[in-house]
């Protein structure tokens, strides 16, 4: 009379009969009774998938964007002449009167000229235009 066990283990499947080995274990496959979706789902194109998406994005939602604000920027600061009305970042209203390569001497009021960086001109405003939705 033979004696069949049978025990089971999350990834292998032991059988063992009279006189067999319990130590060596029986690959888990379809012949010997495993399922196959029991594999994981989507395999490795699923987190490559997932990371592509992730970096596009982030593309058009942050780097895009700064690029365009930083290009607009850049052709305000190119655009500046003498007699244009502007803005710092601070909120100093001024007139250019002279612009260098890196600063800019804005006339604030009669005889009265201050020094800024270029980078600190915020908006310049053009005849009849309104500032920041002020009236």
């Amino acid at each position: 009379m033979k004696r069949i066990i049978a025990l089971s283990a999350m990834t292998s499947t032991y059988v063992m009969g009279a006189g067999e080995d319990l130590t060596a274990p029986v690959p888990a496959g379809p012949e010997n009774g495993q399922d196959q979706s029991q594999q994981a789902p989507g395999g490795m194109g699923f987190p490559f998938f997932m990371l592509i998406l992730m970096l596009v994005f982030m593309y058009f939602v942050l780097i895009r964007p700064q690029n365009k604000e930083q290009r607009r920027r850049r052709g305000m600061m190119d655009d500046l002449k003498v007699g244009d009305m502007v803005v710092t970042i601070g909120g100093l209203h001024g007139e250019v009167a002279r612009k260098g390569e890196n600063d800019i001497d804005l006339k604030v009021a009669e005889n009265t000229v201050m020094t800024f960086n270029l980078g600190a001109v915020n908006q310049v405003v053009k005849d009849g235009e309104k500032l920041n939705g002020q009236e």
